[in-house]
C-alpha cells in the first residue's frame, strides 16, 4: 500500500492531523491530473459527481466545491465519506405498512404529514403520506471509500483538483 508520512494510504484512520497531512498532500499536487483522475474509471467520482455540464448526479455537484467547502470537510468526504455525510444525501430505507419499501433521499418538505423522496439515480420524487409509513432507517451514504485505493500521488492530484473547483 502507498506510504503517507509513513502511514499506509488504506488504513489511515481519521483525525486532525490526518486530514492536515492531506491538505499539504495536495498543496504538491497537480490539478490537471487531479481532474484526469477524477474522471478515471479507477477513482469513479464522475459517475456519481458533476462538474460543470458533465458527470452525474448520483452525488453532489462538485463545481463549486473549492469555493464554498473548506478543505478539511472536502478531505473527510473524500476519504472517510461515512463520517459527514452532505444533507439531502444520506440514503433511507422507508417501509410502507403495504409491505412496499421505497430507497431514496428524504428531501426537506414543508408539509409535515408527507415524506418526499428522491430516487437515488434520479430526480423524480415521491410523496408518501406519514400515516401510510411503518418504519423510516437510515442507511448512509452510497459514497466508496475508493479514493483510499489511489496512490498518495494521485490523492494529492485529486484532493488539489477538488480543492481548485470554483476558484
Amino acid at each position: 500500500m502507498d506510504q503517507l508520512s509513513g502511514v499506509a494510504v488504506g488504513h489511515l484512520e481519521f483525525s486532525g492531523s490526518a486530514i492536515d497531512q492531506f491538505i499539504k498532500l495536495a498543496e504538491k499536487g497537480s490539478v490537471k491530473s487531479g481532474e484526469k483522475v477524477f474522471q478515471s474509471s479507477r477513482a469513479g467520482c464522475s459517475l456519481c459527481h458533476k462538474v460543470g455540464s458533465q458527470g452525474g448526479n448520483l452525488g453532489p455537484d462538485l463545481t463549486s466545491a473549492g469555493g464554498v467547502i473548506p478543505k478539511k470537510r472536502i478531505v473527510t468526504e473524500v476519504l472517510w465519506p461515512s463520517q459527514q455525510i452532505k444533507e439531502g444525501y444520506s440514503l433511507s430505507n422507508i417501509v410502507l405498512k403495504s409491505g412496499s419499501i421505497i430507497q431514496g433521499y428524504i428531501q426537506a418538505s414543508r408539509d409535515k404529514e408527507t415524506v418526499v423522496i428522491r430516487e437515488v439515480a434520479g430526480d423524480s420524487r415521491s410523496v408518501v403520506e406519514k400515516s401510510d409509513v411503518d418504519s423510516i432507517s437510515e442507511i448512509g451514504t452510497l459514497m466508496p471509500e475508493t479514493a483510499r485505493s489511489l496512490t498518495s500521488r494521485e490523492l494529492g492530484d485529486l484532493l488539489a483538483y477538488l480543492f481548485h473547483l470554483g476558484l
